[in-house]
């Protein structure tokens, strides 16, 4: 695991497992990009930051997707600063 810092203003961990032997991430404008997991369990920790400005064109946002191995835990929120952030984790 890496460290956190403080510049991420909103950032979750959650426990994954892949299901197929092929992982993609797909991003938000639909390009899809290869990510070579083993089929065994992580923790991925997803930080943001600037969702609050997504309306704005020129938006500043910016996202770190990580992995590491890790047995199977609850879903945690580690920081939640944003207005984005916490409707995203309400379950909306």
């Amino acid at each position: 695991m890496w460290p956190l810092t403080g510049y991420w203003e909103d950032v979750v961990e959650v426990s994954f497992r892949p299901a197929t032997p092929t992982v993609e991430l797909m991003e938000w404008d639909g390009d899809r990009r290869p990510l070579d997991l083993e089929q065994r369990d992580y923790r991925v920790r997803y930080c943001a930051y600037g969702m609050d400005l997504a309306d704005e064109d020129d938006a500043g946002e910016q996202y770190l997707l990580q992995f590491w191995p890790a047995p199977p835990d609850l879903d945690k929120i580690v920081r939640q600063e944003t207005q984005a952030g916490e409707y995203r984790n309400s379950g909306h």
